[in-house]
């Protein structure tokens, strides 16, 4: 891919918004009696805390005393649904909706017995559960108390919850354990100004300054990269129903000769895959445009996933000149990279 990165830029890693646990065979070590807590305040901390949890066990056992009879017998039906917008760093745009406008696939686990954990690997006779009592309390509002249901193997190193009233909990944490385990981060680039001696040399610059950002006078460019990565959406038996792979995306400006912006921006494109009730939708683009001394680049490239025939992730760019923005319309849930970026140019 093109950039306007040469040698001697600084790169600066921006610090993920996720918890810094580990997490092996995409899940942390397990604590049996602490692994629903952490998953629930790595979910928290991830949401810049718009949400937090507390949990109350009301019962626990062998897993064999929940054989024979559907999850949704034990958790009951939520008429709402927490769904949360992601990326590599973390959560946003959470929010609470009602289940049939949420046309989620992840509920159809309910339908489903823990006697499937035998043929997914792992055995109900060496299983351990806790049902727990969840309060949630969302912008401030605390919601009803609903049940969630932790399972866990200790000889295998795996634990799984499955939280009626949250989509995907246990995944979107496991995605950024992940990622954070492997370093993904955003990183940022600039470049310095030019010495008084090279503008001395040029004719369009004066002698008196030295031409650089508004918002960081000391550099002639500075731009935003987002790298690529990978994640995955996996049901109650740990079975892969939606993987992500989501494109990387750069955007920046920089001021040229003449001390005009230049903004640029790429988005490389993002792919996928659905199965087990979902599906995927993917797109990327990137724009760029300028007013006077002021230049924006914008570019996405992300995917959204939901029930059968029901995703959309479009991307549609709007207005012009610095005003130009990309509108992002979409159905599911979305996991994305990319951002929007204005600075000016001027003589210091």
């Amino acid at each position: 891919m093109k950039s306007m990165m040469k040698s001697g830029v600084l790169a600066v890693a921006v610090a993920l918004a996720c918890s810094a646990s580990s997490y092996a065979n995409e899940k942390a070590p397990v604590e049996r009696q602490g692994y629903a807590e952490g998953v629930y305040g790595d979910y928290s901390d991830a949401s810049s805390r718009d949400l937090s949890f507390s949990l109350k066990t009301i019962e626990s056992g062998p897993l064999t005393e929940l054989s024979g009879k559907p999850i949704g017998y034990f958790l009951g039906a939520p008429d709402h649904l927490v769904v949360a917008e992601s990326s590599g760093f973390g959560l946003a745009n959470v929010q609470s909706m009602p289940v049939d406008k949420a046309e989620s696939g992840y509920l159809d686990d309910l339908a489903a017995t823990v006697d499937g954990f035998d043929e997914a690997g792992f055995p109900v006779s060496q299983g351990h559960y806790r049902l727990l009592e969840v309060t949630m309390e969302m912008d401030g509002s605390k919601q009803p108390s609903h049940v969630a249901l932790e399972a866990c193997w200790s000889a295998q190193k795996h634990c799984v919850i499955f939280d009626p009233t949250v989509e995907f909990l246990d995944s979107h944490v496991a995605n950024l354990r992940k990622l954070r385990a492997e370093g993904w981060t955003i990183l940022e680039y600039s470049e310095p100004v030019d010495s008084i001696l090279d503008l001395a040399k040029g004719d369009a610059a004066p002698k008196a300054g030295r031409c650089g950002l508004a918002s960081r006078p000391n550099s002639k460019s500075r731009s935003v990269v987002f790298p690529a990565y990978t994640v995955q959406y996996r049901n109650l038996y740990n079975i892969v129903v939606v993987e992500h792979r989501i494109g990387r995306v750069e955007t920046g400006l920089r001021c040229d000769t003449r001390c005009k912006p230049q903004p640029f921006a790429y988005s490389n494109a993002s792919s996928g895959w659905a199965n087990l009730g979902f599906n995927i939708k993917c797109a990327s683009k990137g724009t760029a445009g300028t007013t006077g001394s002021r230049g924006s680049a914008v570019a996405y490239s992300g995917c959204a996933h939901r029930a059968v025939l029901s995703a959309k992730f479009n991307l549609n760019i709007k207005g012009s000149g610095a005003g130009v923005d990309i509108n992002i319309d979409s159905n599911g849930t979305v996991e994305k990279n990319g951002r929007k970026w204005t600075d000016s140019c001027a003589y210091f």
